[in-house]
């Protein structure tokens, strides 16, 4: 029995509001992360640790989508219609969702003579709930 394991990127699941998220970029596609951290910590003189939690459950999800992907029309509506969204993504056992998610604002806009460009959305999370299971 072999311990090898094998990723496989076109098994990542994206889907913003009902859609399932087409054209990825090479590389890097997608990238997520929370604003804060759970706790803030406080030591005293002597030494005593106080542990606050932080409420800001917040973060921010990035997609990198080809120039030619057809669904940066989808999240350019989205955008331009301000609608909240509900957002899962389902990588192997883990599996990131948000009951509330918005467009953060329109991606920038870069062409080349030489190689087609990305487009890159910023899509904030309220709430997320991230659970980080591994991709047996």
């Amino acid at each position: 029995m072999s311990d090898t394991k094998e990723y496989d990127p076109q098994k990542v699941q994206v889907i913003v509001g009902a859609a399932p998220v087409s054209g990825f970029a090479p590389g890097t596609f997608i990238t997520v992360e929370q604003d804060e951290n759970n706790f803030s910590t406080r030591v005293g003189a002597d030494g005593e640790v106080t542990r606050t939690r932080l409420s800001n459950r917040m973060a921010v999800m990035n997609l990198t989508l080809l120039a030619t992907a057809v669904f940066n029309a989808v999240l350019s509506g989205l955008e331009q219609t301000e609608v909240i969204f509900p957002v899962l993504l389902k990588d192997g056992a883990t599996i990131i969702s948000a009951g509330e998610a918005w467009v953060e604002k329109p991606p920038g806009f870069e062409r080349s003579g030489d190689d087609s460009s990305d487009t890159e959305w910023i899509i904030r999370l309220a709430r997320w709930r991230p659970f980080f299971g591994g991709n047996p």
